[in-house]
């Protein structure tokens, strides 16, 4: 018999291990993505820690502080304000209000209980009452 008219023996080597581990951390990745998938009140927070560090100069604690109190009495008063955009894996945050004093606008996207802003602005549009002056003093 002549080396061509051999039969070849191909070994296939099976890798199935690896394949489940990969598998494996994929779901893992997967169902952490979709359980930090931050909700709206989470953007609100971030919100207002955002303004507070930039806009009002506040340090990071006292910006946190200022986050949390108005998650805990402001949140349910402007989440209907708040378009949120649900993914899955992440989400899209549009938050548009107005009334006669000011304007805000603001536009983010969330991911693994992170909030990142590509958009936003507070706008005053006229002083509160208390802000005004007295013209009788």
């Amino acid at each position: 018999m002549s080396d061509e008219n051999k039969p070849q023996v191909i070994i296939h080597k099976s890798n199935w291990g690896s394949q489940l581990i990969k598998v494996i951390i994929g779901g893992i990745i997967l169902f952490f993505l979709i359980k930090k998938n931050p909700e709206k009140i989470d953007f609100i927070r971030e919100s207002v820690k955002e303004y507070s560090l930039t806009q009002l100069g506040l340090n990071r604690a006292e910006a946190n502080g200022a986050a949390e109190m108005s998650a805990t009495y402001f949140g349910e008063y402007l989440e209907p304000f708040i378009e949120r955009k649900d993914f899955v894996l992440f989400s899209m945050y549009d938050l548009q209000y107005d009334n006669e004093y000011f304007k805000i606008k603001v536009k983010a996207f969330g991911v693994w209980d992170n909030i990142f802003f590509y958009e936003g602005s507070v706008k005053k549009l006229k002083p509160k009452p208390s802000e005004e002056e007295d013209p009788g003093c």
